[in-house]
């Protein structure tokens, strides 16, 4: 949430270099793409670029005199602002589409189904960061089908993790 947060990031470097043995796993290439300014940073930087441009672009329509003072810039400024809207949505997607849980048990059986009875496939550890793909409530338990930043993902019940808002 605060990217460049020093404190933030010493704290979490630490946390995870304890849990994953001081190689945690790296981030996806698009989150580590935007991953140095928050959304609203993105959002802000894209709002700027393309009211600007925009601006410019009445301008000259508006003027017509003024075309060739803006022959070169136009077009960079208009790709810097494309760009810019671009990374602020991918930084959007990524928000939005990836609710995430993190195991807050000593350890954790993952299973290959939603069922106390479905065999064990692996353990995940305690502040292991997870990505939720689907929920499922069986018998009154509530599971959750997660995945961790290697690809590996499994089934493991709700109480064994926190989630935003949980």
């Amino acid at each position: 949430m605060a990217p460049r947060d020093g404190g933030a990031k010493h704290n979490l470097s630490r946390v995870r270099d304890e849990v994953h043995n001081g190689t945690p796993p790296k981030a996806g290439f698009w989150r580590r793409l935007t991953g140095y300014f928050t959304l609203n940073e993105w959002t802000l930087a894209a709002s700027a670029f393309l009211t600007f441009w925009w601006l410019w672009l009445a301008a000259i329509n508006w003027r017509p005199q003024w075309r060739k003072r803006g022959a070169v810039v136009r077009p960079i400024l208009g790709t810097v602002a494309l760009v810019l809207a671009a990374l602020a949505i991918v930084s959007w997607r990524i928000e939005a589409d990836q609710p995430w849980a993190v195991v807050v048990q000593k350890e954790v059986s993952v299973r290959y189904g939603p069922v106390t009875a479905s065999p064990e496939q692996f353990k995940w550890f305690d502040g292991a960061e997870l990505s939720v793909r689907d929920t499922h409530t069986a018998n009154s338990a509530e599971w959750i089908l997660a995945q961790d930043p290697t690809g590996r993902q499994g089934w493991l019940p709700a109480s064994a993790v926190l989630r935003p808002g949980g």
